[in-house]
Order: C-alpha cells, then structure tokens, then sequence
C-alpha cells in the first residue's frame, strides 16, 4: 500500500530529517534508539547525494527514503554528509533497552 506524503510525515512526526536547497540538515543533531526507522526528506527542487554513516544514498529532487539505523555497537554517532559538505549533522543511536 503507497501513503501520501502527508500521511508520511505525521507518521514519522520527530523521526523526520529533511535536508533543503543548501544541504543543511534540520534537526541537525538527534539522538533515536538503535533499530529505529527514520524519514529522511529532500526538500530541494535539485537532486542530492547524502552519507549516512558509511552508507551513501541519492535523493531525487523532493524525494525522501525510509531507512531503519542500527548499529552492532553502541552508542554510535553517525555523522550525515550532504553533496559536498561532510558534516552538516550527527544522530547518535543509543541502546534499545528493555524494547523502548
């Protein structure tokens, strides 16, 4: 089943990294459980290339992709690299203990 975009961002509420025309990222530094499934939004009208960690992932222009983050050792910063910026923002994954 396809969801609206609309339908899309209320579902992922505060689990949602958009990245705009300048490739900075908003919020810019986040901290989400280990396992946890983020929103990561392209809101340029121009195609964008942005790491994640070591993963490397191309956006469409207004696109979006829906990526589970998980790390084997934790906590983990991920810092987030934007075209040609390196660092334009950081999510630390931390433990998910007791399933919270």
């Amino acid at each position: 089943q396809i969801q609206s975009y609309s339908a899309l961002v209320n579902q992922y509420g505060d689990r949602r990294i958009q990245f705009d025309e300048r490739c900075q990222m908003s919020p810019a530094d986040v901290s989400f459980k280990n396992g946890t499934t983020v929103m990561f939004d392209n809101r340029s009208p121009s195609s964008k290339t942005i790491k994640i960690g070591s993963q490397t992932y191309a956006f469409l222009p207004y696109g979006y992709k829906i990526l589970t983050l998980s790390s084997a050792a934790l906590p983990s910063k991920l810092v987030i690299g934007c075209d040609s910026a390196a660092d334009v923002g950081k999510i630390l994954l931390q433990a998910n203990i007791l399933g919270e």
